[in-house]
């Protein structure tokens, strides 16, 4: 019974990461190109796919 409580305090934790990457998304284009770095993009990427994958019984190996 005591892993629930843990299990709510991480997720909880995330909730401010992932609200400010949809932010992030939602954002319109910048009128200039700008540089990006590839590790950063593909990291935030994936982690707002990973619950739809997860939710679709797709895992990560």
């Amino acid at each position: 019974m005591n892993y629930f409580p843990e299990m709510v305090g991480r997720e909880v934790d995330k909730c401010p990461q992932v609200t400010g990457r949809l932010l992030k998304l939602s954002m319109p284009a910048a009128s200039a190109p700008e540089l990006v770095t590839v590790k950063d993009a593909v990291g935030e990427t994936l982690s707002l796919l990973y619950w739809k994958a997860k939710e679709r019984g797709i895992r990560d190996a």
